[in-house]
Formats: structure tokens, C-alpha cells, sequence
């Protein structure tokens, strides 16, 4: 049989943010050597009464996902250096080539656009299990007060460091796929 969906217009059972895409490494990585990249941009992002789609939310992750370009041990998370507590070797900058850019376009042609930031994992030296063939979908954060001080850092550092260069993250969740280890 044919689905039939009915919208009651009067009853309202929760709002919704906003309806999106994720800007994964790849993902960011083809949209910024895609020709022309300003008209494809302009198409997903702009309003609609310019012609573009007005892509709404954005979910990005915080470090590599397993839809990246670069995923190799030491390009995993911002903080791969092992027993880096203080955080010392903290950076973002990967995502200078084309991930921050593709966020600041994107902002530009929409003001509105809510961008979602998630970890696929924690940095791997912060996870149980770390010290044998590290993969990014096993083990767990470490139960141990400096575990998580530390990753709560990790996700101020993330913010900070974004936002100084020109990009605002609206939300945070904790883990992308929340349950599949991690």
C-alpha cells in the first residue's frame, strides 16, 4: 500500500531546528574543488528566493569520521599526541584547507545556518583499549577524573578555536552514533 502522511497544523508535538547536511572531510574537500564552487554553493546555500536550496544545518565532525579524506593514525582527532593532558598540541588546523572554508561560505549565503559539531571518537590515548591497534570505533573514554576534564577541554578548544577562525558552532553532542562504542 501507498503511505499517506496528513500534517494537523494545529496539534504540535515538538519544533524542529532545521533540516541539513553533514560536512565531513570529504565532503568539504569536494565541495571545495568542485568548479565553479561559488554556484554550487550559492545553490545549496543561498535562499530560495535566490535560487538556492537554503541548507539549514550543518553537522560536522570534530576530527576525522569514516567519511574522510585523511584518516590515518596521527590525523584522527586535534589532540593525537599521546598523554598530551594539558592539550599542549591541541589543533584545528587540518580543517584550515577546506572544511573552515566551506563553513564560512556557507554562513555567508545563509546567516542562519546551525552548525552541529560531533566527535566520531575521542582522541585514542584517552580511550581504553588504546594501547593496542587504536581504531576509531573501539574502546571507551577512560573513567578517570583527568580523562574527563581533559575531553571537556578538548570540546572548549574545539569551540575556541573555530570561532576564532570565523566559524560559530550552535550545538554540540557528546558522540556521533551514541551506543556504537566509541
Amino acid at each position: 500500500a501507498t503511505p499517506s502522511i496528513r500534517v494537523e497544523k494545529q496539534t504540535r508535538y515538538q519544533s524542529i531546528v532545521g533540516f541539513g547536511a553533514a560536512i565531513t572531510d570529504a565532503a568539504a574537500w569536494v565541495l571545495s574543488t568542485a568548479k565553479p564552487f561559488d554556484k554550487l554553493m550559492e545553490l545549496l546555500f543561498a535562499d530560495h528566493s535566490k535560487g538556492g536550496v537554503s541548507i539549514g544545518m550543518l553537522r560536522v565532525p570534530m576530527g576525522v569520521s569514516d567519511f574522510s579524506v585523511s584518516y590515518a593514525v596521527g590525523t584522527i582527532t586535534y589532540a593525537d599526541t599521546r598523554d598530551d593532558w594539558s592539550l599542549e598540541h591541541f589543533s584545528t588546523s587540518h580543517d584550515d584547507a577546506y572544511i573552515l572554508p566551506v563553513l564560512r561560505r556557507a554562513r555567508q549565503l545563509n546567516p542562519n545556518v546551525k552548525i552541529v559539531a560531533s566527535p566520531w571518537t575521542a582522541p585514542l590515548w584517552l580511550k581504553t583499549g588504546h594501547q593496542v591497534a587504536p581504531q576509531i570505533g573501539e574502546g571507551s573514554l577512560l573513567d578517570t577524573p583527568q580523562a574527563y576534564e581533559t575531553y571537556a577541554e578538548y570540546f572548549v578548544r574545539f569551540v575556541q578555536e573555530y570561532r576564532a577562525k570565523g566559524v560559530m558552532v550552535d550545538y554540540l553532542t557528546l558522540q556521533n552514533e551514541p551506543g556504537h562504542s566509541g
